[in-house]
């Protein structure tokens, strides 16, 4: 797992993608996404949020969070609807979501797999909130990220 040749987004872990994030510089990284396509890493990533949902965290919520994640010139947007205690992640865009957050793929990946903060990413400007602030900082808790090595 030393590079991201021949990497399955649809194969390998969350723990194992996160190790390889965490050991490749953001231009090998960007390279890494494109040469796999960005589609099918984000649509990994986000199966990993239902698969990687606690329930317990996310009590009394009924939301619906908006992702637009930006890659060059195309946006790739998700709609993350935490209701009942279930998580369903549908690639599309929502009437009115809750919250809305915009983030280049490269920061997005880093923050999914715990090698960057979203305090951080919105204070450099690399993450765009709108809509519930407070339920923003709310929702990755809601999720068992992997831990960064």
């Amino acid at each position: 797992m030393s590079n991201a040749q021949g990497f399955d987004p649809a194969t390998i872990s969350a723990e194992d993608f996160s190790r390889l994030v965490g050991t490749m510089s953001e231009a090998q990284l960007g390279d890494a996404i494109h040469g796999i396509g960005t589609g099918r890493v984000l649509d990994r990533v986000f199966e990993q949020m239902t698969a990687r949902f606690r329930p317990e965290h996310a009590a009394g919520v009924d939301a619906e969070s908006q992702f637009v994640i930006r890659d060059g010139g195309d946006e790739h947007p998700y709609l993350v609807v935490i209701r009942g205690g279930r998580c369903e992640v549908k690639p599309e865009r929502g009437k009115e979501p809750r919250v809305t957050l915009v983030a280049d793929v490269l920061s997005f990946v880093k923050l999914v797999t715990g090698h960057a903060e979203g305090a951080n990413l919105f204070m450099t400007g690399r993450l765009r909130v709108a809509g519930d602030l407070v339920f923003a900082l709310r929702l990755l808790s809601f999720f068992d990220r992997p831990k960064p090595v």
